[in-house]
């Protein structure tokens, strides 16, 4: 699970990063803004990073509990 946890984040970083870039590129006038594309780019890094949480969570909850035995 570990595994799949690094993978997400690596997932993150890319979609922080382009979504960073094309608001830049929004904010400079370049872009027009409310592209459809980036609206579903911004729910899979929202669904991402909720994912994230949840395996961060289950992981620590499960590391406590190794901690203790």
């Amino acid at each position: 699970m570990r595994k799949w946890n690094a993978l997400i984040s690596v997932l993150i970083l890319a979609l922080f990063i382009v979504h960073a870039v094309s608001g830049t590129y929004q904010m400079a006038g370049i872009l027009l803004g409310g592209s459809s594309f980036r609206k579903v780019l911004a729910f899979v890094m929202l669904v991402l990073l909720i994912l994230h949480a949840l395996i961060g969570t289950i992981l620590g909850i499960e590391t406590v509990k190794a901690m203790k035995k």
